[in-house]
């Protein structure tokens, strides 16, 4: 293509509207800074959430294993008479506080 063939325009410069010029590319930049921070509060959220459902986890079954340890305690302790009267109590607690904190092995609730 010969420059000697392209027309210059013949309007007064007056006429036609200021635009940035960059307009698209400053509206692409601010949408994908939106979308940058979203992706970044995603992840935030997301490791709060697992390092919150991880000490869940492992605190419902450590007390799982301490409400073995005092049942059977508790059961050793029921079989020789002495005990009897600190079994009851013993075994109640632990199994109160395992049932209302206890693990449910990882299973999702519908």
């Amino acid at each position: 293509m010969s420059f000697a063939n392209v027309l210059t325009p013949t309007a007064p410069p007056e006429i036609y509207p200021q635009l940035e010029p960059d307009f698209r590319m400053q509206k692409i930049n601010e949408i994908s800074a939106a979308l940058s921070s979203e992706v970044s509060h995603y992840r935030a959220v997301a490791k709060k959430y697992k390092r919150a459902k991880k000490f869940v986890n492992w605190s419902a079954a450590s007390l799982s294993g301490l409400s073995a340890v005092f049942s059977t305690a508790s059961f050793g302790s029921a079989l020789s008479v002495v005990g009897l009267p600190a079994t009851i109590p013993l075994g109640g607690s632990v199994g109160f506080r395992s049932r209302f904190f206890g693990s449910d092995n990882g299973q999702q609730k519908a």
